[in-house]
């Protein structure tokens, strides 16, 4: 008989240390957390038979305040209101009157400025020795929040395999870390990615009510996620253009499956989502976007409108002026060598990795990171205050002011409520 490997006899350990014997019920898949603000969060699990279930939680083990799941079956999930911000909580799963857990943890978000960590990485699902590597040097820097930027499960996004293939490996980080995936175009090959709705708990704020695309705050970051296969839903980007405009977040980070701007590799960049998205991402003066796709790692320079503005600060980045594109697809999934090279593109590495984000007020921090834990790149952005200005003439129109002292001076303006596939004016000039 073949034996499985290592990590999967170290995730099945782990889930048998979870479960209680005297139960009845086990799991199927252990806890995962979801859908974290400032004062609630939802945990959820599955067993292997139908089963009532409840969540104990306290800032203090012991002290243990309890929370049912109404449901009886096999899906269970319970969302815990009333928590305190920025508050580290320990909890417990019950099943049928039986513990099944360890004291487990979870943190609240923020409710203003505060440092965190969260991590970023693609095309995973793959149940490999790479797949565990990735996932433990994960685990290893703790982040508070998790992006999958697509292609979760191999080879087409089956329900069978959400089990060995995401809450198995994963099973030591999301029951303590938020993840938030986006779906590849593996994912949605088995029922237009129904079992990828199915699996996952995600917000439901897109027009369309559908997990496929949302978006959410953490601390001073506005975060959104976008379905890159559908890249001719007009609503998702009325939806992008207005939730974009909505936020008052210090950070914008968008991230979605297919790049827009990528080494030449197995794929290429995606030129209708660069057509679609591009001025909106300009004139929303969105700082980094996250892509999967292809399998290896590539960071542009910042750019705006198909141009790449600062070539000249190296990696620390200071009001940029223009949009950092990463392609982050090393999670596991066999890599793609590079077929040539776009000037566009700062650098390029076909390695498994993620990519680990440190916000803190007004700076960020990246680094790409091995799983033996080498940065193999890294970079920062510092931002200084914008102005917003109006002007009028024959027409209104908004915008607002990029600066840095010394540097140039960039004035984007646009109508007031813009055609999305209408790109900005620009005007620059120094001080």
């Amino acid at each position: 008989m073949r034996r499985p490997p290592l990590p999967v006899l170290l995730s099945l350990a782990l889930l048998l240390l979870l479960t209680d014997s005297a139960s009845g019920a086990l799991f199927t898949r252990g806890p995962s957390l979801w859908k974290v603000t400032t004062n609630s969060i939802l945990i959820a699990w599955q067993t292997d038979t139908p089963s009532s279930g409840k969540v104990l939680y306290s800032t203090h083990p012991g002290a243990w305040t309890a929370a049912a799941d109404t449901a009886t079956g096999t899906e269970h999930s319970v969302t815990l209101h009333g928590l305190q911000p920025a508050t580290q909580y320990y909890y417990r799963v019950v099943i049928d009157d039986v513990l099944l857990t360890t004291h487990l943890r979870f943190r609240t978000a923020p409710s203003g400025v505060a440092p965190f960590r969260f991590v970023a990485f693609g095309d995973c699902g793959v149940a490999d020795a790479n797949q565990y590597a990735v996932a433990a040097r994960v685990d290893s820097l703790n982040p508070d929040l998790g992006l999958i930027l697509g292609d979760v499960i191999y080879e087409a996004g089956e329900a069978a395999n959400f089990t060995p293939r995401y809450f198995t490996p994963y099973a030591s980080i999301i029951n303590h870390a938020v993840f938030y995936p986006v779906v590849g175009n593996h994912d949605i090959i088995t029922g237009g990615g129904q079992p990828f709705l199915d699996a996952f708990y995600l917000p439901t704020n897109s027009k369309d009510g559908s997990e496929k695309y949302y978006s959410f705050d953490y601390a001073n970051v506005h975060f959104v996620a976008l379905d890159g296969n559908d890249y001719f839903n007009a609503d998702m980007y009325d939806w992008v253009e207005a939730d974009l405009a909505a936020t008052t977040k210090r950070w914008k980070i968008v991230y979605f499956h297919q790049p827009m701007y990528t080494e030449p590799s197995t794929h290429t960049s995606d030129l209708n989502l660069r057509f679609y998205l591009e001025p909106i991402f300009v004139y929303h003066h969105v700082d980094l976007v996250l892509q999967g796709h292809n399998h290896n790692y590539c960071r542009s320079y910042p750019i705006r409108n198909g141009t790449a503005v600062d070539t000249a600060q190296g990696s620390s980045y200071h009001n940029p002026g223009g949009v950092i594109y990463l392609v982050a697809g090393g999670g596991g999934r066999v890599l793609y060598p590079f077929t040539g090279h776009d000037p566009l593109i700062r650098s390029a590495f076909s390695v498994f990795h993620t990519v680990a984000v440190d916000v803190a007020g007004d700076s960020m921090y990246v680094q790409a990171v091995l799983p033996n834990g080498t940065v193999f790149d890294c970079f920062s952005i510092v931002k200084r205050a914008s102005t917003a200005v109006e002007a009028s003439g024959h027409e209104t129109f908004v915008g607002s002011v990029q600066a840095t002292a010394g540097g140039p001076v960039l004035l984007s303006v646009r109508k007031p409520r813009p055609n999305p596939f209408e790109r900005s004016a620009e005007l620059s000039f120094t001080l």
